[in-house]
């Protein structure tokens, strides 16, 4: 039963996200803009579809509606109660939704034009609005459409982490830990709860996302492989995921080929043709809904006579990279900077201090990075104080497996091959939220470890393992709840300050001229109405 709820729960959840995508994304195409009718229809698809996929019963259906009710009205409540506090949460995403609220089209009107066609001011970061995937920001755009609330917005990332969390349980009961339902629960939740998603699942950043769609692609596969007939629910899920990742930010996109380039090879090692069979037919409907779904930026910025992944790559991109890695990092390799942010304290050095980078023994906590992780890009470290010694065990573990068939062994190695793959092609894996996945590797390692036939002395060593990365995740979001909470009250008097300003001559003008993205200026700017100005 609970195996079945999980399942129907994560797919109701995803088909209802996609569906709202999905619709937004074919309305640009015909000069539409966010309207009610997209959230109505996805209500509809997402209690229909599932039932249509899996033949759940109607007692089944009603308990996984009760729940997303609740997941919903959960994660409405949390996100209302806490603001953003992210500088490019409150920058440009917040434009963005802010843009397609209002009606902006992304295909046909570019947002500088949109801007002056409703407000008198000039405002940064347009072009990232403008080439920059809108996943995340065209499905916080309807709930803010829906709700008035932009905060409601990061719903999203809630739901979503509800969706992994569902689908890891249904994979690992049904795949791995068929008569242990606690242990499958211990390691849905221990997915979920990776550092990068603690610290920004309050925020409108977005490789919380990556990392969710990323695993929920992977765990698709899992199901596939480990399927001899159909299985209609992966297949869905894999589609509907892969369109996701690839639209959520860019490189979402070269994971998502990525992922499925290296199954592919997977598949013609073993000579697996029905899946390959499968796959092709699968290629066609990822084709038509990438066409669909990626018209914006994608080939917005080639009509524009930029680089397809600009502002990232092409004549005039952004340096986002430079000013953000540490003086330390410049002119030295990919695997000396991935060897020194995994086994470095927790810390935030830009490129602009000249502060050295200070390892440390792993398994210990040193008082000073603690202030660091409660941030949503924390540069050194960033999977949290007890990361490195967690990696060094796991990889030690990982020798000691002893698979209980062929099978058990193709898919583990499967999966930790696209792992790792994933984060040794990224040149910039020692920032922890451009490679969210790295996590999930000593996760994976220990479930299989305990689901296959290893020494009691051994499976010990991993429950007390697991025990850790509880430790870990719940010592971050420690401090990320405690400087979301306080943030949030200066946020407030921050805003009561202005309504009462508002009238003053000048306001609006001082307001403009304003360089601090994190006082959130350019998001104020945008709100004009409700500070006295159309």
């Amino acid at each position: 039963m609970e195996q079945r709820l999980s399942l129907n729960i994560a797919l109701s959840l995803l088909v209802g996200i996609f569906t709202i995508y999905l619709l937004t994304s074919l309305g640009f195409v015909f000069g539409l803009s966010i309207n009610l009718s997209y959230i109505l229809i996805a209500i509809i698809c997402a209690v229909s579809l599932p039932v249509k996929i899996c033949r759940f019963k109607p007692k089944e259906t009603i308990v996984a509606l009760i729940s997303i009710v609740l997941l919903i009205l959960l994660s409405g409540h949390i996100s209302s109660q806490i603001m953003d506090m992210s500088n490019d949460g409150q920058w440009y995403h917040q434009t963005g939704i802010i843009f397609l609220k209002k009606g902006w089209n992304p295909i046909y009107t570019i947002a500088e034009d949109f801007l002056h066609q409703n407000w008198n001011v000039e405002i940064s970061g347009l072009e990232y609005v403008n080439s920059y995937p809108k996943f995340a920001e065209i499905v916080a755009a309807n709930i803010f459409y829906l709700t008035e609330n932009i905060e409601l917005g990061k719903i999203l990332n809630f739901l979503s982490l509800a969706i992994l969390g569902f689908y890891t349980f249904y994979i690992l009961k049904k795949h791995l830990f068929k008569n242990n339902t606690v242990i499958a629960v211990v390691f849905s939740i221990l997915m979920v709860i990776n550092p990068v998603s603690l610290a920004q699942m309050h925020t409108f950043y977005v490789d919380n996302l990556v990392y969710i769609y990323f695993m929920l692609m992977v765990l698709a596969l899992i199901d596939i492989d480990y399927s001899d007939s159909d299985n209609k629910s992966a297949y869905y899920i894999f589609v509907m995921s892969m369109i996701i990742l690839a639209n959520i930010k860019l490189v979402g996109l070269v994971y998502a080929v990525e992922i499925l380039l290296f199954y592919t090879l997977y598949l013609k090692y073993l000579k697996k043709k029905n899946t390959v069979k499968m796959l092709k037919k699968m290629g066609v409907i990822v084709v038509v809904l990438l066409l669909i779904c990626s018209i914006n930026p994608y080939f917005t910025n080639i009509a524009q006579k930029k680089h397809i992944l600009y502002p990232v790559v092409g004549t005039g991109t952004a340096d986002i990279i430079d000013h953000n890695m540490p003086a330390e990092f410049h002119n030295h390799s990919m695997p000396y900077k991935l060897f020194m942010s995994t086994f470095s304290k927790v810390d935030n050095i830009p490129a602009q201090n000249t502060n050295k980078i200070k390892l440390k023994i792993p398994l210990t906590i040193q008082k000073d990075e603690i202030s660091y992780l409660w941030l949503w890009d924390t540069r050194q470290s960033g999977f949290g104080v007890l990361w490195s010694g967690i990696l060094i065990l796991s990889l030690l573990l990982l020798p000691f497996i002893r698979y209980k068939n062929k099978k058990d062994k193709n898919t583990g190695l499967m999966v930790l091959g696209i792992l790792a793959l994933s984060v040794l092609l990224n040149p910039e894996n020692w920032w922890a939220r451009y490679v969210p996945q790295f996590y999930a590797i000593p996760i994976f390692v220990f479930a299989l470890y305990l689901s296959n036939k290893s020494s009691n002395k051994y499976k010990v060593m991993s429950y007390v393992l697991c025990l850790v990365i509880f430790i870990n995740s719940a010592i971050s979001y420690k401090e990320i709840n405690s400087a979301a909470n306080n943030f949030t009250k200066q946020k407030i008097i921050q805003l009561n300050n202005m309504k009462k300003m508002k009238r003053q001559p000048g306001f609006i003008k001082s307001i403009e001229q304003s360089k601090i993205r994190d006082d959130f200026s350019s998001t104020v700017l945008l709100f004009l109405d409700k500070y006295g100005r159309k």
